[in-house]
């Protein structure tokens, strides 16, 4: 029987409402029945008790949000938890770095065809908490909205945020850029190329790689000096290959030497950072999948202050750790990125105008 009979039998339709949670690679499915369901090989937990509120097909943004309630125990001494307890977990007692989606559907228990109708999607925007019960307020939206905000400022000093991409952003791209080359000449493991063009950053060992017939090659380059290469092998190389090298990336690793205290790291490669730290980032890939990062507050040596702590910065943690920037013209070329400036690099000290509180 379809879905749409059931919906309106009187007699038969039987709804379950299905809530399917999803943060990262972690993905969380839960019924408002009393018992397991697996549906379409997916696996929704029973959790008496959770609901939401009515969906309204609006365009007003706060009229289409959905409140999702479910039991949620505060008491980190408490044996008996709800299924739900796991997603307390992704709020408390740190917030989540990135976005938790939602969505809900609804099926009809005893259909042999197993239909779902998908009712709602977006994302979650803020939890609440009581002893008992958490709720999530959503937003059908799964990007920001786009306002108008503050108009921007014209100043000498830039005012993104780094490693933004598109018009008038920072543009700078923290991974290994592509870099075209020729070899030129090749002795033994070391090769001498030639490249097609100024590359943005230095040269950093790591793959080259190039085409044979339609297979795709590559070696490790170990060494560089100058133009000259030295690879772990070269014997698939000849002279007039095209290759492909990289440029070093805006990032190292960094192992956390002991515990965070507080909100404070310290990792001895802190301190050897060529550029500053304040302003940059951390990112880290937890035990169970997930991608976090934090944000750099500031650098001092070989410690650093983080904006929110997290329960796993312990010691021999590994962290991907990115450049920071003072966000001016200086900072930006000896990055390689002078090209993107997005600010007004030409601006006079002094008002032409005569004297004015708002220039500069």
């Amino acid at each position: 029987m379809g879905f749409s009979l059931f919906e309106l039998s009187r007699l038969l339709g039987r709804k379950a409402a299905l809530y399917t949670f999803q943060h990262g690679p972690l993905v969380e499915r839960f019924n408002s029945t009393d018992r397991d369901l697996t549906l379409g090989g997916d696996l929704y937990k029973a959790a008496r008790g959770i609901s939401h509120s009515p969906i309204r097909d609006t365009a007003s943004s706060g009229k289409a949000q959905v409140t999702i309630t479910m039991p949620a125990l505060l008491d980190p001494a408490a044996t008996d938890v709800p299924p739900t307890q796991v997603l307390l977990g992704w709020w408390r007692p740190y917030p989540p770095s990135t976005r938790v989606f939602v969505s809900i559907a609804t099926t009809h228990l005893g259909d042999p065809d197993e239909e779902i109708q998908e009712e709602w999607s977006g994302r979650v925007l803020a939890p609440s908490f009581k002893d008992v019960e958490m709720t999530l307020t959503c937003d059908p939206s799964r990007s920001n909205a786009r306002t108008a905000g503050r108009a921007k400022r014209i100043s000498r000093n830039c005012g993104v945020a780094l490693y933004s991409q598109g018009y008038m952003q920072c543009n700078l791209d923290p991974e290994p850029i592509a870099v075209a080359a020729t070899v030129v000449s090749i002795d033994g493991g070391d090769v001498t190329i030639a490249l097609a063009g100024d590359p943005p950053r230095p040269l950093a060992p790591g793959p080259i790689e190039w085409l044979d017939g339609e297979d795709l090659q590559a070696a490790e380059v170990l060494s560089i000096a100058g133009n000259v290469l030295t690879l772990d092998d070269a014997s698939g190389l000849a002279v007039d290959d095209a290759v492909t090298v990289y440029t070093e990336p805006l990032w190292f690793l960094a192992e956390l030497s002991a515990d965070a205290v507080g909100l404070t790291l310290t990792a001895p490669e802190f301190g050897a950072s060529p550029f500053g730290l304040e302003g940059g980032l951390i990112r880290w890939t937890r035990d169970n999948g997930l991608l976090e990062s934090r944000n750099i507050l500031a650098h001092l040596g070989t410690s650093i202050t983080i904006d929110y702590g997290a329960p796993d910065l312990l010691a021999g943690r590994v962290l991907r750790t990115y450049w920071g920037c003072p966000h001016n013209l200086d900072a930006c070329t000896a990055r390689g990125n002078d090209r993107n400036y997005p600010a007004f690099k030409y601006l006079p000290v002094d008002s032409p105008m005569g004297r004015s509180q708002a220039w500069g």
